[in-house]
Formats: structure tokens, C-alpha cells, sequence
């Protein structure tokens, strides 16, 4: 966007790089798993690939939610921390499975390939929510609305008490 300071202009492409690639690994993932599977990464058959499509829609969905952010960086670039989180389980997971579980018949190129991608978009996240917040500082909490911790809370009783909730006779 015009006039973008260089920070906010970085994390803005990083989350656009990052919906680029969980958009297209969605997509292919959720259209034709078998074959990216099978076909081009050499991995063992399976059963059934309605879990694998779900993935592809969940990644799909990803890419979509961090497209909404980056249109309103300004007001909530600290959200991108989501996708920091998402990246960063899923390159330890695949990392995990690439080093010890791979099944048997099965090449562990894939799970690399998935395990690498995913971290080098967690550094380039990190990266560009460390320069955003440089430039523009996250709000202070200032609690829920409706529950208003800013507001001291009032002590003891804020009736009288009366009759036998008081613990004497009336």
C-alpha cells in the first residue's frame, strides 16, 4: 500500500507469502490427494483421503483468514501471532515424522519438504511481526467490555443484609 511504513509493507507480504503457500498446498491437497501423495511423494496408499481433504479445506481456510488480516494490518497485525502458532506445530510435527515414523514404503522427502517450508515461514513471520511492532506497539489490554477490570470492584455486602442471610435472626 502507498506510503506503508517498511515494517507493517514486510509482515504484509510475509502473510501473503504465507496464504500463497497454504493456499495452493490446500487446494491441491483437497482436489486430488491421492495423487500429490502417491504420485508425486512416493507415500503408501491410504484407505480413505476425506481426513487429507479436510487438512486442504483447514489450509485453505488459514490462507483466507490471513489474507482479512493483512487488508487490516494496522489495526491487528498482532493477530498474525495465529499463524506463527500454526506453522510452527505443523514444522514440529512433520519434522517429528520425518525423523522417526515414516511408514514403511513410504519417503521421508515429503514430510522434509513440509517440515522446511513450514519453518522458513515461521522465521519470516517472526520476522515481519517483530519489525510491525517496532513501528506500531500493540494496544494496551484494557480487559473485556463486559467484564471491567479497570474499574476497582466494590467490597463486602452492597445491601444490608437482612433476616436470616445475615446469619442472625431478624
Amino acid at each position: 500500500m502507498a506510503g506503508e511504513r517498511p515494517g507493517m509493507a514486510f509482515l504484509r507480504r510475509a502473510l501473503q507469502l504465507f496464504a500463497a503457500v497454504w493456499a495452493a498446498c490446500g487446494l491441491a491437497i483437497a482436489v486430488t490427494p491421492r495423487w500429490i501423495l502417491v504420485s508425486w511423494f512416493d507415500q503408501v496408499p491410504y484407505p480413505d483421503y476425506t481426513y487429507v481433504r479436510v487438512c486442504g479445506i483447514a489450509g485453505l481456510s488459514s490462507a483466507a483468514l490471513a489474507l482479512m488480516i493483512s487488508r487490516r494490518l494496522d489495526d491487528v497485525w498482532w493477530w498474525s501471532w495465529a499463524f506463527v502458532l500454526e506453522s510452527g506445530l505443523t514444522a514440529l510435527v512433520t519434522t517429528l515424522h520425518a525423523i522417526g515414523s515414516v511408514p514403511a514404503g513410504s519417503v521421508s522427502c515429503f514430510w522434509w519438504i513440509f517440515a522446511v517450508t513450514n519453518i522458513v515461514l515461521v522465521a519470516v513471520l517472526v520476522s515481519g511481526i517483530a519489525r510491525a511492532g517496532v513501528e506500531n506497539p500493540a494496544p494496551p489490554y484494557r480487559g473485556y467490555p463486559w467484564i471491567p477490570f479497570h474499574q476497582p470492584r466494590p467490597r463486602g455486602p452492597t445491601r444490608p443484609m437482612t433476616g436470616w442471610s445475615s446469619g442472625r435472626p431478624s
